[in-house]
């Protein structure tokens, strides 16, 4: 979620900057279209000027240029406006401009070719000077409108530049940080842990069977701790179980052992004074033999009896 508002904010930072940049663009060509739209004023102010002051034609060329061009450049130039306000001035501009032709220039030129006298006088030199410079200063201030905003415009454009480096910047600190963070969290929660049952894997391995792994709060790694205790302790159990029926086994094996040697042993040392009863005492080296074995059935009898006590 922190990543997926970083970049959010980059994103939108970027848009308001290409938005800035679409803005200034358009006040830069509205800017050009009124210095077109002007130059078109100018040259009808100009070439009708010639012609009243020569009566020459020739001066006449430009006039008659930006008539032709007059209605694609009063298109334009409303197109080009950047705002309400700016598009309701450039409106107002274009019809005083298109006045001009139609209700003072034309008949002027016309008035020059029929040697009116009134072509040239004061009243119709006045009037022409007072439209144009009308027209003037609302191209100047249409021009100083739009420069303002373009200025405007130029400061936000930066403004949002250095909003969306921050935004940048701020989404890599934010994604370094989290990765760490969930680094540092996965190597305590997952990585120890599961270090931690290796070891105590190998332990249990190598016979220490009283080993176990303690609990953990991720389900997974608890799981695994709580089979793995469990698993070592039914070891450990059967392990226990197997010494003790060893032990008894070990037990129950010398008891059969001693018991039945000390019989054994009895039997024989009874037997042997039986045969020395029976033989005669001339008989010395029979009656010797028979002694000796008798002694020596005797000293083993009693070392049973000590071992069993």
């Amino acid at each position: 979620m922190l990543i997926g508002v970083a970049f959010a904010v980059l994103l939108w930072a970027i848009s308001d900057a290409n938005s800035s940049t679409s803005a200034r663009r358009a006040s830069r060509t509205a800017l050009v279209e009124v210095g077109a739209m002007e130059q078109v004023l100018l040259d009808l102010e100009t070439g009708q000027r010639g012609f009243v002051i020569t009566k020459r034609e020739t001066f006449l060329q430009p006039w008659h240029k930006a008539r032709t061009a007059l209605p694609a450049e009063a298109r334009r130039f409303a197109e080009s406006a950047t705002s309400p306000e700016q598009r309701r001035t450039a409106e107002q501009v274009t019809r005083g401009v298109e006045s001009f032709p139609n209700d003072y220039s034309v008949p002027l030129v016309e008035m020059v070719r029929r040697d009116d006298p009134a072509a040239s006088s004061l009243k119709r030199t006045t009037e022409g000077k007072q439209r144009v410079d009308a027209l003037r200063a609302q191209f100047d201030q249409y021009t100083a409108d739009e420069r303002e905003q373009l200025a405007a415009r130029t400061d936000a454009a930066g403004t949002n530049s250095r909003q969306a480096v921050l935004a940048a910047a701020v989404g890599l600190a934010a994604s370094t940080a989290l990765v760490a963070v969930f680094t540092v969290l996965q190597h305590r929660a997952v990585v120890r842990p599961v270090r931690g049952a290796a070891a105590a894997a190998e332990e249990l391995a190598g016979g220490d069977l009283s080993m176990r792994i303690p609990p953990s709060r991720v389900a997974e790694i608890g799981a695994l701790g709580t089979s793995f205790n469990t698993m070592a302790a039914s070891l450990q159990d059967s392990r226990r179980r197997i010494m003790d029926n060893t032990e008894a086994v070990h037990r129950r094996t010398a008891r059969d052992l001693h018991d039945g040697a000390q019989q054994r042993l009895v039997s024989l040392m009874i037997g042997l004074r039986l045969a020395r009863e029976m033989i005669p005492e001339t008989e010395t080296a029979a009656t010797d033999l028979l002694d000796q074995s008798i002694g020596s059935a005797s000293v083993g009898t009693k070392l049973t009896v000590g071992g069993e006590e």
